[in-house]
């Protein structure tokens, strides 16, 4: 192969690479743009429902008391303020905390669990 096609080749890959981002970059401004627009569904609904039955509200609140982290959307919707928790080292950029996962004693293999030895290499 002569230079002229590698360098051909390169380039080619260079841009199918390019072309590759741009179309994972679009389907996940897709994909956000379809979780916005279920979020929207949802809370339309839920406000409807309110509307309709105020005693549903009482249910609502623990699930929305859970889940709503945010002080400034707690105070939108009448939920107490979270206090601040002294810093783990496990928070993003905006100062929230972040899921890590956890290993406990139950995934390592016990001794009972691990198999013994047969055959020519038996202690």
């Amino acid at each position: 192969m002569s230079n002229n096609l590698i360098d051909r080749l390169k380039q080619q890959e260079t841009a199918l690479k390019e072309k590759i981002r741009n179309a994972q970059k679009q389907q996940a401004r897709k994909i956000q743009a379809i979780e916005v627009k279920k979020a929207r569904i949802y809370g339309a609904a839920f406000m409807s429902a309110l509307k309709d039955n105020p005693a549903l509200k009482d249910q609502l609140n623990p699930i929305i008391d859970r889940y709503t982290t945010n002080n400034n959307e707690r105070k939108l919707l009448g939920l107490e303020p979270l206090e601040k928790a002294a810093p783990t080292g496990n928070e993003n950029i905006n100062n929230e905390p972040v899921q890590t996962l956890e290993t406990t004693s139950q995934t390592q293999p016990v001794e009972e669990d691990k198999p013994k030895p047969t055959g020519y290499w038996k202690s």
